[in-house]
């Protein structure tokens, strides 16, 4: 997080190249490229996966995972690597382009610049694909948590405020299907926040944009169907 408040976002190949060169070049050697196509293939669709989450004796330690971001960023330089996406470049064309007031608002930094990060200072240049991103008001899993702590609200008001955050999420991805945006990677929960429009008026946006797509006869629904049931963001 820079002094402004606005976020840096590293790809992993740029933040740690030693560690992400070892999985892509070594473990992963090889690995064929992800296209839009091979969504069947993604982690999300794997019964493996399905299997840890919803197992009795595991899925009591995942909130507990989820919150230490050492763990985090190590799993998702796994996912990224056994995934090896090659169209997450495409959603940031789509968003930039289509996104406005629905999408919150990103840059790719195209000047040479420096960061300290964990003590060390690394320098980044445009060929990294650095992204600085605003930072959202307040994000849908944090508001969650928020209304089932106020303990001055029934478990009925409760309920009906939850829902009407799930009415706000699904106006927004028909908002997004209006324009021809589909997001192929939708987490409610962590992945949706609130930020002022252009015209100063706070509404829930978008805050990953990485996986955008305008071209609906590349979707298959029966299968983002399935994988929505298996998020953990879903079950959680």
């Amino acid at each position: 997080r820079l002094e402004d408040g606005s976020l840096v976002k590293i790809p992993h190949e740029q933040f740690d190249p030693h560690f992400f060169g070892l999985l892509k070049h070594v473990v992963f050697k090889n690995k064929d490229k992800m296209k839009w196509e091979d969504q069947d293939k993604k982690l999300i669709s794997s019964d493996f996966i399905s299997t840890i989450l919803d197992h009795p004796k595991l899925n009591q330690y995942i909130p507990l995972l989820r919150g230490y971001k050492d763990f985090n960023i190590f799993v998702m330089k796994i996912i990224t690597n056994i995934e090896n996406k090659s169209y997450q470049s495409l959603g940031y064309e789509i968003s930039e382009k289509l996104g406005r007031d629905l999408i919150i608002p990103f840059c790719f930094i195209d000047k040479p610049f420096s960061l300290k990060l964990d003590g060390e200072w690394r320098s980044f240049t445009s060929s990294d694909q650095v992204k600085r991103m605003v930072s959202a008001q307040i994000v849908v899993k944090d508001q969650v948590v928020q209304i089932l702590a106020d303990s001055f609200l029934t478990d009925e008001i409760k309920e009906e405020k939850i829902l009407l955050l799930i009415d706000e999420a699904i106006d927004l991805f028909q908002s997004l299907w209006r324009r021809g945006i589909f997001d192929l990677d939708a987490n409610i929960m962590s992945d949706m926040g609130y930020y002022p429009t252009t015209r100063g008026q706070n509404r829930l946006m978008v805050l990953d944009p990485g996986e955008m797509l305008n071209d609906p006869s590349k979707i298959n629904p029966s299968l983002l169907r399935k994988q929505m049931t298996q998020r953990y963001d879903f079950k959680e």
